[in-house]
């Protein structure tokens, strides 16, 4: 055991639900990217736990990540999929749920889903060719794939 960070709240360095982590290789140092699920944000910390920055991202409920070079993807619990650049700013968000009453919902039966439309992503992960494969929290369960277009 080294050391333990964290606990409840809303300042930065404190969670709501941390969900997903990460070590972020992508600048001159990694650093651990942290899915604060219910502060809807992604947080930044040193190696050893100290609070770096805070990245709301316009992020609904952050689950896990994936990286693939600069981009980074997070599965949004809240019905989509947002992918990140290098500083953590939106490129784009994927498959938004129109409906929010669906949103971040296990029951919804497979007759109410959907093509191109999440419900609730509750994972995400690049393949070594960008495509992106996305797990739904749904309790008949769905996987889908996301064809990269270069």
């Amino acid at each position: 055991y080294l050391s333990s960070f964290g606990g409840p709240g809303t300042e930065p360095g404190k969670f709501q639900t941390p969900h997903g982590l990460l070590v972020d290789t992508r600048g001159e140092k990694p650093v651990l990217l942290v899915a604060d699920r219910e502060n809807h944000r992604l947080q930044s910390f040193t190696l050893d736990g100290k609070p770096i920055a805070v990245f709301p991202a316009e992020l609904r409920r952050p689950c896990k990540m994936s990286l693939r070079g600069t981009e980074l993807v997070v599965a949004d619990l809240a019905g989509r999929v947002t992918i990140l650049d290098a500083k953590n700013q939106v490129i784009c968000h994927l498959g938004d749920q129109p409906d929010p009453q669906m949103r971040a919902q296990n029951g919804v039966p497979p007759s109410a889903w959907k093509d191109g439309e999440f419900i609730s992503p509750h994972s995400a992960a690049f393949d070594r060719d960008g495509n992106i494969y996305v797990m739904d929290w749904l309790s008949a369960g769905r996987i889908t794939k996301l064809a990269h277009a270069p």
